[in-house]
């Protein structure tokens, strides 16, 4: 009889010992809380960081070419504030022209600006996709640029 005692016991005393591992919330019965979850890009930044460097490449690529395309957008911004000024000394058709012109420029710069928003907010794996119709963008926009600054010269 004094042998299961022993048993019982040592039984007893490794469940509580795996009770005090577990975190107060599941000794209580409840779930664990999960860790809130992460945008796209710091997925990519966590994988980056955990693989051999794979995804850190693709991670700087975006990086890079987000960088290069905020700076052909600010470029781009000081281009149409001169083409702006032109307008303001212009007078009668031309004015109206010109002012037509930076419409359309105002508008093809919005839908580019939505593109490389949605560049960004892409993770580093599905970036390249977007990529294709953001150089698009960029090129219809420089084009019609070119053209509206030709017909006021």
């Amino acid at each position: 009889m004094l042998i299961p005692l022993f048993l019982l016991a040592g039984f007893f005393s490794s469940c509580s010992k795996k009770q005090e591992e577990q975190p107060a919330e599941q000794q209580e019965g409840k779930p664990a809380e999960q860790p809130p979850a992460q945008t796209p890009a710091e997925q990519d930044a966590n994988k980056a960081g955990q693989s051999g460097g794979g995804e850190s490449s693709l991670l700087k690529a975006k990086q890079e070419y987000e960088a290069k395309l905020e700076t052909r957008l600010n470029e781009y911004d000081n281009k149409v504030n001169e083409l702006k000024n032109k307008a303001a000394g212009a007078t009668g058709d031309a004015k109206a022209e010109m002012d037509k012109a930076i419409a359309e420029l105002a508008a093809q710069r919005e839908e580019l600006k939505k593109k490389v928003d949605e560049l960004k907010a892409a993770s580093a794996e599905s970036w390249e996709t977007l990529k294709a119709g953001v150089d698009s963008a960029v090129d219809t926009l420089e084009k019609s640029y070119d053209q509206a600054v030709s017909r006021f010269k």
